[in-house]
């Protein structure tokens, strides 16, 4: 069963094709984005067409975008940009009509085999809380590397979030994280 399984996630991607994205592209990029955004549940901060300007000035910059087609229609991006000893990927999506057949991975490859060069060392950044996501960069290769921490601005925190409140005296002479 797991074979025949693996077999129509590969039949339906054979035919997906990719291309880099050019800034006629910004106001597509712009509402994967927003989707994107959606998924992992940051509220969206900018309009559409800010989220747009946005990726214009990126792909002006030493940023590129894939975009990734299948049956004629987009289904996915990537943004990354390269340095002296990296390739940084800062965003990457698959349309929910497509996810769960092998696009992303697919995807992935692509960029591996065909656009990145192997040389360098690959990054990406997930949030912690998104559980599918960490699961698909491991599947493709990628390891745990650190862990960033933070404090989000007060009109970003739910009522009552415990980072509002700072350690006591007693706590931090009973070896509590120092300030």
């Amino acid at each position: 069963m797991a074979t025949v399984q693996v077999w129509i996630a590969w039949q339906c991607c054979a035919p997906m094709k990719f291309r880099f994205a050019t800034p006629d592209d910004c106001p597509l990029l712009a509402q994967l984005n927003h989707k994107l955004i959606a998924d992992v549940g940051l509220p969206a901060l900018m309009t559409l067409e800010k989220m747009s300007k946005r990726m214009k000035a990126w792909l002006a910059s030493d940023y590129r975008a894939t975009l990734f087609e299948h049956g004629g229609k987009v289904v996915g991006y990537a943004l990354y940009r390269e340095l002296p000893e990296e390739i940084y990927l800062r965003q990457f999506f698959v349309v929910h009509s497509h996810r769960r057949r092998g696009i992303g991975l697919q995807a992935v490859r692509t960029l591996r085999s065909q656009v990145w060069p192997r040389t360098k060392r690959l990054t990406v950044e997930v949030l912690v809380t998104n559980i599918s996501a960490l699961a698909f960069w491991r599947k493709v290769g990628y390891r745990d590397h650190c862990l960033r921490l933070e404090i989000p601005p007060l009109k970003l925190r739910r009522a009552g979030n415990q980072a509002d409140k700072l350690p006591s005296k007693k706590t931090r002479r009973k070896g509590g994280t120092a300030l």
